[in-house]
């Protein structure tokens, strides 16, 4: 029994009935369908590793992008960080030279205020004392006038 083939699309095709075929062309046919499948399959999986070269070529792409606008927005907010902190110092050491000198100014006039408290005490005290000899000088005089005329 003789079987005619005919390959379309790398396909055997063969023209009775795989039951009254001869074992030797059964075998045959069976070789060249599993070849055609073979070949398709190596194909799909041929294609199927140019998709996932071109998927691991996108992730890479995509982690490489990521990390470097990670990189971008951590120089970023480093630098905001630094021109702050310079902000801040800067502006800490101008409230700490304006108060120091507040208080510089501030100890100045008490100084001034308890050399004035003293000047003003002593000149008190020397009106107190010259005062209280003046009247002790007047009731001496007035104590000696009574005196004399209670003798009169």
């Amino acid at each position: 029994m003789t079987a005619e083939k005919s390959e379309t699309n790398d396909a055997v095709q063969i023209s009775t009935h795989p039951e009254t075929m001869d074992p030797e062309d059964f075998q045959e046919l069976m070789k060249e369908r599993t070849k055609s499948r073979k070949k398709r399959e190596d194909y799909n999986v041929a294609e199927l590793r140019v998709k996932i070269g071109q998927l691991e070529q996108a992730l890479t792409a995509e982690v490489r992008r990521r990390v470097e606008t990670t990189k971008a927005v951590k120089e970023s907010a480093d630098e905001k960080i630094d021109a702050l902190e310079k902000r801040l110092s800067s502006r800490l050491d101008e409230q700490t030279a304006f108060l120091s000198g507040r208080i510089k100014e501030i100890e100045e006039r008490l100084t001034s205020y308890e050399e004035l408290l003293v000047l003003e005490s002593t000149q008190q005290q020397k009106k107190i004392k010259d005062r209280g000899a003046e009247l002790k000088a007047q009731l001496r005089e007035l104590h000696h006038e009574i005196k004399n005329e209670a003798k009169k």
